[in-house]
């Protein structure tokens, strides 16, 4: 896999990932990228091949864990999706051990399921958790 220009024609999600990079506030800040999946077939084979760009093209460590594939994350069905919503809120926990280090996160929330954004957005606000989102056509 050859080098990808990262000027030009890159996903939202790897564009939003550059610009947290290169933010101020985390310029010399080593980070891990942790992709949150449902279980569908596409999101962890999207989240495979972001792993294999990110790591290649800019030298940032993915941590592609099945614990990530959060379960019944969907809108076909309101009670599922109740439950893969409370999934996700305890996998975001355990990132930061059990909710005592909130200030070592950063949500990244461009690349995210639709269903869950506000979700994602006040559990941010409420721990003091940086959001950030890019449209696929801004660098803003």
């Amino acid at each position: 896999m050859s080098n990808i220009d990262f000027s030009e024609k890159v996903s939202a999600e790897i564009k939003s990932i550059i610009n947290i990079k290169n933010h101020q506030k985390f310029k010399n800040v080593a980070f891990v990228v942790q992709p949150i999946m449902t279980d569908t077939i596409l999101s962890p084979l999207c989240a495979e091949i972001l792993k294999i760009l990110i790591e290649k093209n800019l030298n940032i460590s993915v941590n592609y864990d099945n614990k990530n594939i959060i379960k019944d994350l969907q809108v076909s069905d309101y009670k599922r999706y109740k439950k893969g919503l409370i999934g996700l809120l305890n996998r975001l926990n355990e990132f930061a051990y059990n909710g005592k280090y909130f200030e070592n996160m950063v949500l990244n929330i461009t690349g995210g399921f639709k269903g869950v954004i506000p979700y994602l957005t006040i559990y941010g606000q409420v721990n003091n958790i940086p959001l950030f989102y890019i449209f696929e056509t801004t660098d803003a």
